[in-house]
């Protein structure tokens, strides 16, 4: 199986896929810092806060949306490679009990 995957983008599909999980605790954070903010009554600062947040949020939209878009080349090209695979496999030189394991892994990734 390693040889229909492209190892470059599955790695970058890992670390993507990593920095997205961040979004989750980031929110939390985020809003209770906020409200920390907010109850200390200091302006300029929550401002700031609430500047930097933003653009943390922005980034981790941004890196949901890669690793979505990484995340579906890697099974387009997984599907490309295993589908040229097969069709290029010699099944006459294969016994026939192997002939129909690989039809049926074909028939599996077709529907």
């Amino acid at each position: 199986m390693k040889k229909f995957i492209n190892k470059k983008f599955f790695a970058l599909s890992i670390l993507l896929s990593c920095l997205s999980g961040l979004e989750l605790p980031f929110g939390t954070w985020s809003y209770s810092e906020i409200f920390s903010l907010i109850t200390e009554k200091n302006i300029p600062n929550t401002i700031r806060m609430v500047a930097v947040i933003t653009i943390a949020q922005i980034l981790l939209v941004i890196i949901k949306y890669l690793n979505t878009r990484i995340l579906n080349r890697n099974i387009a090209c997984f599907n490309q490679n295993v589908r040229e695979f097969l069709m290029k496999s010699n099944f006459i030189e294969i016994s026939e009990n192997n002939v129909s394991k690989q039809f049926f892994f074909f028939q599996m990734i077709l529907t």
